[in-house]
């Protein structure tokens, strides 16, 4: 990274954490960026300077990412990028949202809710559907009870406890 790149990463980083507003007139143009980062970012050439300056920083953090990616990693997300523009403008929201409400969940919520997406996930699809379904046939209220039931939770705490517990084998307990 040149000189003139850090300076002005340190000074929209002080802006930020002074509350100042005057990061914002200060973006990084085109010819600073570097040979790599013109080269990735070679569509976005011609707006770059019409960008913000915090969109500017996202997106070269995004580029740091980018190139320290496999190229199995890379492919992935080619295909999730391009899963995500074929998805409706109501989707893209749709899902931001879930999103913002992901990164609210405290570290044990978001712990459990990724077990449970794996366990989901590794689901026949015929069961997957058949859930799907039973999921869609519950009214809001249902759901929201269902969710928040202390006793649905005490019991997912005992379940996990369980599995979790060393030398534990979930098939002997089942046959």
């Amino acid at each position: 990274m040149n000189k003139r790149m850090i300076r002005f990463l340190l000074f929209t980083a002080l802006s930020v954490l002074l509350g100042s507003g005057a990061y914002a007139a200060e973006s990084l143009s085109w010819k600073e960026l570097s040979l790599e980062q013109q080269s990735v970012l070679k569509r976005l050439e011609k707006r770059w300077d019409k960008i913000p300056v915090e969109r500017q920083l996202k997106i070269l953090q995004g580029v740091d990412r980018w190139k320290k990616m496999t190229p199995e990693q890379r492919e992935r997300a080619r295909k999730k990028f391009q899963r995500w523009k074929e998805k409706s403008p109501e989707e893209r929201a749709r899902l931001r949202k879930r999103f913002e409400q992901y990164k609210k969940l405290t570290p044990e919520q978001r712990k459990r809710l990724h077990k449970r997406w794996k366990w989901f996930k590794q689901l026949p699809p015929e069961k997957k559907k058949l859930l799907r379904e039973k999921w869609k046939k519950l009214t809001p209220e249902q759901r929201y009870h269902f969710r928040h039931n202390k006793k649905w939770e005490q019991r997912r705490k005992l379940h996990d406890h369980i599995h979790e517990s060393p030398g534990h084998d979930y098939r002997k307990n089942n046959q």
